[in-house]
């Protein structure tokens, strides 16, 4: 769909998340090399203009209808409790601990009555300019020019444009999408991309469907990576990526979960250590505390902190099953894209976006970090609403509308 298809605000919407999607590449590579501004200022910035959006188009939208209301109420009710266990289990800091739990909430007000999703699910043009971006970003990286960095430099920007070329009939695109996946050594972003491949036509099954569908494709799934773990299992003076993998390879001996998981494991077994049943059920309230005294380096062990990088865990840490459920809420919500009267090629798309974003926060700190995320999980739920809405007084299905507002 073209801009000029989209009312004033929409257009706006389109420009800034599209921008923030660009620049997400090359923004992290200058964060790595230490570049100041970019590491104090501009993702500061940018959540900063997301929360001011999110407060303007909840004033504008105060008429439409509101998607998803049983939600909305859950999460609020979800950080109130968090808040109230914080406070009786006594943590640090429960109001800052809100913070990496209130990112849903913008991304649902960025959402009320917009259609602007609809061009992010029909713009090739758009994620040929984010894979240019990439190419030019790795071209940087191996050249040296920036000096040297971490080794895992992906962004899940060239994620979702891999997603939208396998999902609307582009091999050869998604071919080279998929080897700048590998070149910019993510691992998060490599195995989410591939489990979202492996699953992403359950937008085509029945409830029934999707469940023998997701039993042969994932027996697939693990025959395919099995053999690859196999294959690179002794892999010594490979690629990076590869050296990499081989520590989270069973099959290899340079297998280390706490080397190989970045510290995530050992986030997890430093927090759960000790806890008693009913604080694993209830969870331990928002502004928590641990020592990370299994830190891979030296120079980590022993920090305290109050975050995991598995955004699950986060939300069953400060609420258990509370926590838990408000999660699943979470993930559910991408399945509803399959109820919406769009093209098959676009419904996949924005089932592709929405699953790979959740399959990737089991692994980062997505939900408490990245918005445009957030926006593609909730966004079918949104879309739905909306078409909802308008096809009580049309049969029409849902496009945008030209309007100030």
């Amino acid at each position: 769909m073209r801009l000029s298809q989209f009312s004033l605000v929409d257009r706006m919407f389109i420009l800034f998340i599209g921008l923030v999607i660009i620049l997400s590449f090359p923004a992290t590579l200058f964060r790595l090399a230490g570049i100041e501004f970019v590491a104090d200022y501009y993702f500061d910035t940018v959540f900063l203009i997301f929360t001011g959006l999110a407060l303007a188009n909840f004033l504008l939208a105060l008429n439409v209808r509101v998607p998803e209301p049983v939600f909305v109420i859950s999460l609020v009710g979800f950080l109130v409790f968090i808040f109230a266990i914080g406070v009786v289990r006594n943590t640090e800091d429960p109001i800052g601990g809100l913070r990496y739990f209130v990112l849903p909430l913008i991304a649902y007000l960025l959402l009320i009555g917009r259609s602007y999703l609809l061009f992010f699910i029909t713009s090739e043009r758009f994620w040929k300019l984010v894979m240019i971006m990439h190419i030019l970003g790795l071209s940087v990286y191996y050249s040296g020019i920036l000096g040297p960095m971490y080794p895992g430099i992906g962004e899940t920007s060239i994620a979702y444009a891999a997603i939208f070329m396998f999902a609307n009939g582009h091999p050869l695109l998604l071919l080279a999408a998929l080897v700048m996946i590998f070149l910019e050594g993510k691992r998060s972003v490599l195995f989410a991309m591939l489990i979202t491949l492996a699953f992403i036509r359950l937008i085509k099954f029945s409830a029934g469907g999707r469940l023998l569908y997701s039993a042969i494709a994932g027996l697939l799934a693990l025959i395919v990576l099995g053999v690859f773990l196999y294959v690179i299992a002794d892999g010594a003076g490979s690629s990076t990526t590869v050296a990499r993998i081989n520590y989270i390879n069973p099959f290899s001996d340079q297998f280390d979960l706490y080397l190989g998981s970045s510290g995530r494991f050992g986030e997890l077994e430093s927090f759960w250590q000790g806890k008693t049943v009913m604080e694993i059920l209830t969870g331990s309230g928002s502004g928590f505390k641990y020592e990370w005294d299994l830190g891979f380096a030296s120079s980590q062990s022993g920090e305290v902190k109050g975050y995991f990088h598995m955004s699950i865990a986060n939300y069953i840490a400060v609420g258990g099953l509370v926590g838990f459920a408000v999660f699943i809420y979470l993930a559910a919500f991408p399945f509803k894209a399959s109820q919406l009267k769009l093209p098959s090629k676009q419904r996949m798309t924005l089932f592709g976006f929405g699953f790979y974003s959740i399959v990737q926060s089991f692994f980062g700190f997505t939900l408490a970090v990245d918005t445009v995320a957030l926006i593609f999980i909730i966004g079918p739920a949104a879309l739905l609403s909306l078409h909802t809405s308008r096809s009580r007084n049309s049969s029409t299905p849902v496009q945008p509308q030209r309007s100030t507002a």
